[in-house]
């Protein structure tokens, strides 16, 4: 697959920062939302981040690493919405949406930004142990953070990735799958 933009049927207009799209982060939607985006190897969606608590609790936001769930998915109407917060929305029964992969702290409800749904991400882990390389990945109970199960373990529901990289707490590289349909 090339780089370049995918939509669902006909052209539209994109705005893309030239650093790429972990720069782009507004309030208007810069691109149609739930479109894909190939770039550098990586496949994007555009999404709109919702906060299940805002306004009682406006501080919570998307970090860079952070797994995100489908809050609200309706691709025939356009509504691609995802939150942090596994236990709400439909990640329950739809699972990981992506990687947020903003490198702005500005990712707060009602913001338009590009997740990482191929490729390899940059994913945060906090616990409750470091991850193998070749350890599968599935979505967390706890917000803002990754799990991770041995190869042949016994969650296979959501499996989005693998890990690639050495093992440590924080940021660690996993090739992303079953994100990009």
């Amino acid at each position: 697959m090339a780089d370049g933009l995918f939509t669902f049927g006909t052209l539209e207009t994109v705005e893309i920062p030239s650093a790429g799209p972990e720069y782009a982060v507004d309030t208007r939607a810069l691109a149609p939302v739930g479109v894909l985006y190939r770039h550098k190897g990586n496949v994007y969606r555009y999404v709109l981040y919702k906060d299940p608590a805002y306004p009682a609790n406006p501080s919570d936001y998307c970090l860079l690493g952070e797994p995100v769930y489908w809050f609200l998915l309706d691709p025939p109407n356009g509504i691609f919405e995802v939150c942090s917060d596994p236990s709400v929305g439909l990640a329950d029964i739809n699972g990981m949406a992506g990687i947020g992969c903003s490198l702005s702290n500005d990712v707060v409800d009602g913001i338009h930004y590009w997740i990482k749904v191929g490729g390899v991400a940059q994913v945060n882990f906090i616990g409750p142990a470091a991850p193998d390389p070749g350890d599968k990945m599935i979505g967390c109970s706890t917000p803002w953070s990754a799990d991770h199960i041995n190869i042949g373990g016994p969650d296979t529901d959501n499996i989005f990735g693998v890990v690639q990289g050495p093992e440590y707490m924080g940021l660690n590289p996993v090739l992303l799958q079953n994100l990009m349909w």
